[in-house]
């Protein structure tokens, strides 16, 4: 739950929290785990998750407005 209350309060340089509850789309959390280039440092190394179906996992978690635990 620390970690979960850690991540939605933290901003970034681009401003945008890295997970934003209110605006999804703005969670910089999902260009990470994409590995989308200019979107940080992608996870996991090198080049983010290469397995769709555990990206489309998050993508629904996001979709749903990304609630914690």
């Amino acid at each position: 739950m620390t970690a979960y209350a850690t991540l939605t309060s933290y901003k970034g340089a681009p401003g945008y929290p890295y997970i934003d509850v209110d605006s999804p789309k703005h969670s910089w959390i999902l260009c990470n785990l994409k590995g989308v280039q200019g979107g940080g440092y992608p996870m996991p190394k090198p080049s983010g998750f290469t397995d769709p179906m555990a990206l489309e996992t998050i993508a629904t978690w996001a979709r749903c407005g990304m609630p914690g635990p």
